[in-house]
């Protein structure tokens, strides 16, 4: 099992759109199980 993990100290720079931006492409190119978690 990987794990991807996004993290800045600073509110409001596009964690969580890059986060789901990453999780689709996996999900749907490369055909990978994916399991977000989004913590804010």
């Amino acid at each position: 099992m990987n794990s991807i993990v996004f993290f800045n100290n600073k509110g409001g720079v596009g964690k969580t759109t890059l986060l789901c931006n990453v999780g689709a492409y996996l999900s749907l190119e490369m055909h990978k199980k994916v399991l977000v978690i989004d913590a804010d």
